[in-house]
């Protein structure tokens, strides 16, 4: 799991805190969550806290849940011209 992988498990928590009013912005452990479909960034994320032992449960659907992350994930891939010209390879991923 990369350090930028990382971050992103850590931003979507405080985040989810912040959507459901949470004063603190934390979900409580052993809170069970819910992730929404992302166009498959959801395995990630589901995996990276599994791997760092968040303490949630993630759970198959909304209505098992205290708190929903959701969220977008989008891939951009660079053309010809942009790898010629700027000599950008690659793609490049949000969430």
């Amino acid at each position: 799991m990369t350090n930028h992988s990382t971050k992103l498990v850590l931003a979507a928590l405080v985040f989810c805190g912040v959507a459901f009013g949470q004063a603190d912005a934390t979900i409580p452990p052993m809170a069970k969550v819910y992730i929404a479909p992302m166009h498959g960034f959801e395995t990630y994320l589901a995996a990276a806290l599994a791997k760092k032992k968040v303490l949630v449960t993630v759970v198959s659907s909304r209505e098992q849940a205290d708190f929903e992350i959701t969220g977008t994930a989008k891939e951009q891939r660079n053309g010809v011209w942009r790898a010629v010209l700027l000599s950008q390879y690659g793609s490049q991923e949000d969430a």
